[in-house]
């Protein structure tokens, strides 16, 4: 029986988090013994789903002591009179400018006894995790998972690189995200793939099917129904929609664009909407254990991210058939043939998302012409080029 450790910050309702659960719940449970590993709990919610015969660890460390701002690092050392530490760390971000990861001391960090045959870290862009995997795991073969790309996040890979020549192999969730890695780090091209993130087809058809928990305000709405799904944080653009809402507003349109999730940048959103006068067509309807009964019964599908290394929304809404609308990330060409399945707008601009929803919601044809051609396009599951890299 092959040990896969997969090894995490911690578990938050993102993408990231969504894809592991569904890789784990792939696995066969006869043929693989399967632990995650998570440095803190954040939420509980998303705990429990990580299914019953996967042994969670979790190293409970002080978050913002280990992982928090520049802020929170020099205040918890001063708390604790560290001066040594804390100079050391001072010196390296304002005089060499070296990420802090790299100045950040794991040494107390419980190990761990066992040897495994596969151990991963499953977000690059979290490099204690990277650190921690490198350093402290012993396993016969490592590897790193790419969920973000580098250049829009300006995450410094290349700095990392004693950690990285610790990896067997790299895979990024798209094309674009390989070849920016291979790119940044050209010593190890060799070792860098491609693995498209998969969704459970089955599953999300028939939780698109349950309107047991869905609001009948929602399902009467006889207006052009646009949903958008994300944590409500910077990087998914949702601060674009409520911006692009009041262009479409001012057309005379009759529409209501709904926003499933939650995170830190709700209040501003909620100050957005009404400093944009778009109560009455931009609905925050907060965090949905199951969003996709919403995908099916809208009419549109937005994506308005800045950046995502695939778009999982955007391959779940793929799985319900629907129109989809969404802004140039590392992996909407991969998903959306431009002007044939959906529409991808180059710009990262309130108002050529506008311009790109407003046909939809006008032209009937427009509308139905892409919904005949999705129909015709077979999605395809990924699963077996994942199984085979632990193999």
């Amino acid at each position: 029986m092959k040990k896969i450790l997969f090894c995490l910050q911690t578990m938050v309702c993102g993408g990231v988090e969504k894809e592991l659960l569904t890789i784990l719940n792939r696995f066969d449970p006869n043929e693989y013994e399967l632990s995650v590993l998570l440095f803190y709990s954040q939420d509980l919610e998303m705990e429990k789903k990580i299914p019953k015969n996967v042994n969670v660890i979790n190293l409970s460390i002080d978050k913002s002591y280990y992982c928090g701002s520049f802020k929170d690092i020099v205040r918890g050392r001063c708390k604790k009179f560290e001066v040594i530490d804390l100079s050391r760390i001072v010196f390296n971000r304002l005089y060499k400018h070296i990420p802090l990861p790299v100045s950040i001391s794991i040494e107390d960090f419980p190990g761990l006894n066992e040897t495994y045959d596969y151990a991963v870290c499953y977000h690059m862009h979290s490099p204690l995790v990277l650190k921690y995997v490198a350093e402290k795991i012993n396993a016969r073969i490592k590897y790193a998972w790419i969920h973000n790309d580098f250049l829009t996040t300006e995450y410094p890979i290349n700095q990392y690189s004693n950690w990285l020549k610790e990896y067997n192999a790299f895979f990024g969730v798209s094309d674009r995200l390989t070849e920016e890695f291979k790119n940044i780090c050209p010593d190890y091209k060799t070792r860098s793939f491609t693995l498209h993130n998969i969704v459970d087809i089955q599953d999300i058809k028939q939780k698109a099917n349950d309107l047991s928990h869905v609001e009948e305000i929602f399902l009467n709405e006889k207006s052009f129904k646009i949903l958008t799904v994300g944590r409500f944080v910077e990087q998914k653009g949702f601060d674009l929609a409520i911006k692009a809402a009041a262009i479409l507003k001012e057309k005379g349109v009759k529409f209501v664009w709904y926003a499933i999730g939650y995170g830190k940048d709700e209040e501003m959103m909620k100050s957005l909407i009404e400093e944009y006068k778009v109560r009455d067509c931009f609905v925050i309807l907060g965090r949905k254990e199951n969003p996709y009964s919403y995908m099916l019964n809208s009419d549109l599908y937005v994506q308005t991210s800045r950046h995502e290394g695939y778009g999982l929304t955007v391959a779940e809404a793929r799985v319900l058939g629907k129109t989809i609308v969404c802004t140039d990330f590392a992996g909407a060409s991969e998903q959306i043939i431009n002007n044939l399945n959906g529409v991808i707008v180059k710009e990262f601009s309130a108002k050529k998302i506008s311009e790109a929803i407003l046909p939809f919601i006008e032209d009937e044809k427009y509308r139905e012409d892409f919904h005949e051609r999705i129909l015709s396009i077979v999605s395809d599951d990924g699963w077996q080029a994942i199984q085979e890299v632990f193999e």
